[in-house]
């Protein structure tokens, strides 16, 4: 561990708090992204883009530190279509790991082969970051049918105001839809009562979506996160069979403040999910099922 903390990768990332939550069998952080050493991988494609130094063999220590044995590795923006890092990593965990992959409709079939047999599962769609190395959701429907030939789903990052007009066209396109954290429910004041939040609550209620909890990301209250708590438990309650969690490491959007401890935000779950059932769908059981890992929490 001394070396990496030489190679410049952020304390605080490689030794989070230990959880008092005990994560169940097959515990998977379903949303993580890898910047590994130059030497390994060529520079960030769009240096404008956040990046900090968080390579595979750092993230992998945290994962055993704080209980997790299985993740999910999305492309970052900064390395753009470069899935070197992505895929070199999920080659050194092929049956705990999978990945998300970032390309426009004119990828051709045999790259999308390739990913699929590297471990990818899904492409992200992204409408909060750019312009540059992000592809936004008019790439959606041009690359659906292929996506449904190799059972990949679509992430899609957007908030919940564009979710409430864009989401009916997306399920149209018939692949599965997750959305990330939260549908960034904040930081800008919302009430549960929100037109827009209420319509993204009632389609995970449907069953029509997944979406992952990372409530750190729409907070104003860094440390306690607790604004974010009746939107957690609208979406815990709507419907537990469809909830993801991912810890988004290395946070990337607290390059100038301290990152959250990843321990606290897995004890922030276990406080605010006092039953243990839902979070063994949350932690364990759904993930192995969107992404095709075998489901051992309840063995």
């Amino acid at each position: 561990m001394g070396e990496l903390e030489q190679e410049g990768v952020d304390e605080r990332l490689l030794h989070p708090g230990r959880p008092k939550t005990v994560l169940p069998r097959g515990a998977c952080d379903c949303h993580a992204h890898l910047f590994e050493l130059p030497s390994d991988v060529p520079a960030p494609a769009n240096p404008r883009a956040k990046h900090r130094l968080a390579p595979f063999s750092a993230y992998r220590a945290m994962l055993a530190r704080v209980g997790f044995s299985r993740a999910v590795l999305v492309q970052p923006s900064a390395y753009g279509a470069d899935h070197t890092a992505l895929v070199n990593a999920l080659a050194l965990s092929p049956d705990t790991m999978r990945g998300i992959a970032v390309k426009a409709s004119s990828v051709s079939d045999s790259e999308l082969a390739a990913l699929h047999l590297a471990g990818v599962r899904g492409l992200r769609f992204n409408q909060l970051v750019g312009p540059g190395s992000n592809i936004d959701i008019t790439h959606l429907p041009q690359l659906a049918g292929r996506m449904r030939d190799l059972g990949w789903h679509a992430q899609i990052y957007a908030n919940c105001d564009f979710l409430a007009e864009a989401l009916p066209a997306m399920l149209s396109a018939d692949v599965p839809i997750v959305i990330d954290h939260m549908a960034r429910v904040g930081p800008e004041p919302r009430a549960i009562t929100d037109s827009a939040f209420r319509y993204v609550r009632d389609v995970l209620r449907e069953g029509r979506i997944w979406l992952k909890l990372t409530t750190y990301r729409n907070s104003r209250e860094p440390g306690g996160y607790s604004d974010m708590r009746p939107f957690h438990d609208a979406f815990v309650a709507a419907n537990s069979d469809r909830l993801l969690w991912g810890s988004d490491w290395p946070y990337l959007s607290t390059l100038d403040a301290s990152p959250p401890d990843t321990g606290a935000l897995i004890d922030l779950v276990g406080d605010w999910i006092q039953e243990k059932d839902i979070r063994r769908k949350v932690f364990s059981a759904n993930p192995a099922s969107l992404y095709g890992f075998q489901d051992v929490s309840g063995v």
